[in-house]
């Protein structure tokens, strides 16, 4: 009080400048949670502009204020008082098909909501924070999907228990071994979806109305992260043509190549030892001419997802008979054929590389560079 304002306030106090006074009852004890004037200046301070829809429309010409701070359902009960729809019947959203607001723990800032934002109302019925809203459709076949359920699935849930779900409220799947979930990748299936893994752990940037496929089997099969799958398609090397079908085949990620031999064997109906396989370029797969130098002979102790394939879900090899004689047109060089005795024969240039200690004894190569100066003085 010994002070005059423009020394403690100089920065906040100049001529013209405002002053609220407030009557406390305990003065000495006043803080800005107890004020009046202090929780109207900080409404104000927070207070932020939302633009929304009405129902069934895209428009966003609906406009409320609201006090940043405030938490999710003071919002809706804003906007129900604008649409005339109770809180409990609609859900709110950045965009028409993004995530739903759920967190009714969090404020409107904390959120990621900011003055000028607008948001988009629909109808529906508000999920929990750990909860999302997934989109099922059926494969006919491989390019041709059909609507057929949405289910609200905990983001924590196994996908086992997901297809269980997805199971009660499909009367036509037999059980949940006789299909697979996948996600749609344009207009083909994509990523398979493995029974131990979460959907949180399973589908990237997961949000609501995210698409998954259910594709129908005519077999029982169950899926774990340990396993992958990818595509087979045979090689007829008489007739340099690839076949029209590729083959899907369920394989565990640490299956060496003489173990997927095998299974090839005895789908293909070829003996094992005359299984040849390889995983070709796209350059390859574009001009055939090329597959016949593919490195068809690697060796049976690689591991699939090791060197040097390093196979991931849904990748192709070309399988062949290696009695089938490869029929090259003129010019081509085959560079993956045998030689006798079933060596690999290589067309690559090696290189030999040597240390020091490879080369012979330097001192003995300077006593022969003396003799051969010798020599040719004495000359």
């Amino acid at each position: 009080e010994s002070r005059g304002l423009g020394d403690v306030y100089k920065r906040q106090v100049s001529d013209g400048t405002v002053l609220h006074i407030e009557c406390m009852d305990d003065p000495e004890n006043a803080t800005d949670s107890n004020s009046v004037v202090m929780q109207v200046f900080a409404e104000e301070k927070n207070k932020i502009s939302v633009s929304f829809n009405l129902l069934h429309k895209d428009d966003f010409d609906q406009e409320i204020l609201i006090d940043q701070r405030k938490k999710l359902p003071q919002l809706k009960e804003a906007i129900s008082k604008k649409i005339n729809v109770p809180v409990d019947q609609f859900v709110i959203s950045k965009t028409r098909l993004g995530k739903q607001y759920a967190d009714n723990s969090k404020s409107l800032e904390q959120l990621g909501l900011f003055d000028g934002c607008a948001l988009f109302v629909r109808l529906g019925k508000q999920i929990s924070v750990d909860e999302t809203k997934l989109k099922f459709v059926i494969a006919k076949d491989s390019n041709t999907f059909e609507e057929s359920m949405e289910l609200v699935v905990d983001q924590n849930s196994l996908i086992e228990e997901v297809k269980n779900q997805v199971l009660a409220n499909n009367k036509d799947l037999k059980s949940i071994d006789r299909f697979r979930l996948r996600l749609k990748k344009g207009t083909k299936m994509g990523q398979i979806l493995f029974n131990d893994k979460t959907i949180k752990d399973s589908i990237n940037s997961l949000r609501d109305g995210s698409l998954v496929i259910i594709q129908p089997l005519d077999h029982a099969e169950t899926l774990l992260s340990n396993q992958m799958i990818i595509n087979v398609q045979r090689w007829f090397p008489e007739k340099q043509k690839l076949d029209d079908q590729t083959h899907e085949m369920v394989i565990f990620r640490d299956s060496s190549i003489a173990g997927l031999k095998l299974d090839l064997a005895v789908k293909f109906n070829i003996d094992k030892e005359y299984v040849c396989v390889g995983k070709p370029y796209n350059y390859q797969l574009k001009n055939t001419e090329q597959l016949a130098q593919m490195n068809w002979f690697v060796e049976d102790t690689c591991v699939l997802t090791g060197s040097p394939w390093y196979l991931v879900d849904g990748d192709l090899l070309i399988l062949k008979d290696d009695r089938e004689k490869e029929v090259l047109p003129e010019g081509v060089v085959n560079t993956g054929a045998r030689e006798s005795g079933g060596r690999v024969v290589s067309h690559e240039p090696s290189l030999q590389i040597k240390t020091i200690y490879d080369d012979p004894d330097p001192s003995a190569d300077e006593e022969k560079e003396e003799q051969e100066e010798d020599k040719n003085n004495n000359n």
